[in-house]
């Protein structure tokens, strides 16, 4: 691990360095996203990540927006990546960026809500994981009470992609669920698929694509499970924001017994 300079004028104290394993376990991400999942305050958080840009720790950019200020983005720099021994994510391109932003926003709302309930850290949290012909958007193990767990497969749905891409994604999930790979991969026999859509309306299309594709496959209906942007505004996993296909009304995402 390559050492960083401490001298008192440099302004890089250990709490401040303490937030590059955090800006490393996002890869990329906001001062927002890093205080919610820190537990810092918001300004706090930018102060330091402000100073350890400065000192050539971190990356930042913005997106180009129509009207008003976009917020900095950050990746760790080449010295910060030598100091922490990990792997250089570089920033992806502003097409991608927002994609991006909301799998963060998820793993942040896992963090708070394991946080709100006293749960265990998670066991697995990783992007760019491919498992058979598909890659989620991020594969997740969250530990629940008595040895339980949610162990899930995001997708962070942008309302961009039409009937053919979603029946597409279906049949790919189907093939590993119906097969070793999810288990050879994520060493576990059994998860879900979360899919996070950007409102309600969303939801209702997706949720009617995916009843469809389920009247005649190999996969339970409880292996899909559907909300909107909105629900990871609530750390209350009781209550019912989840939609399952062929389902009725909306369910909690895991039983109270569990929490």
């Amino acid at each position: 691990m390559a050492e960083i300079s401490r001298k008192p004028a440099h302004g890089l104290t250990d709490f401040k360095l303490a937030l590059l394993p955090h800006v490393a376990h996002l890869q990329v991400c906001t001062a927002i996203q890093l205080a919610g999942l820190t537990g810092l305050s918001y300004k706090t958080t930018r102060d330091h990540l402000t100073d350890l840009f400065r000192h050539g720790l971190l990356n930042r950019t913005q997106l180009p927006v129509i009207s008003g200020t976009s917020p900095y983005i950050y990746t760790l720099s080449k010295m910060a990546t030598k100091h922490l021994d990990v792997p250089l994510f570089p920033c992806p391109a502003p097409l991608f960026l927002p994609h991006e932003l909301e799998i963060r926003d998820f793993r942040v709302w896992l963090e708070q809500v394991r946080k709100s309930y006293g749960h265990e850290p998670l066991r697995l949290w990783k992007t760019g994981m491919s498992i058979g012909n598909i890659e989620p958007d991020a594969v997740f193990i969250y530990p629940l009470r008595d040895g339980k767990k949610l162990t899930g497969m995001l997708e962070a749905d942008r309302g961009t992609e039409g009937l053919k891409r979603w029946q597409d994604k279906f049949s790919r999930y189907e093939a590993i669920m119906n097969s070793k790979q999810f288990e050879d991969k994520v060493k576990e026999d059994r998860g879900r698929i979360l899919v996070v859509t950007p409102d309600a309306r969303r939801t209702d299309f997706i949720v009617k694509i995916l009843s469809g594709m389920l009247q005649n496959a190999r996969i339970e209906p409880k292996r899909f499970w559907v909300t909107e942007r909105a629900t990871l505004e609530s750390t209350d996993l009781s209550a019912a924001l989840w939609r399952v296909p062929e389902g009725g009304d909306r369910m909690p995402l895991v039983p109270e017994s569990v929490l």
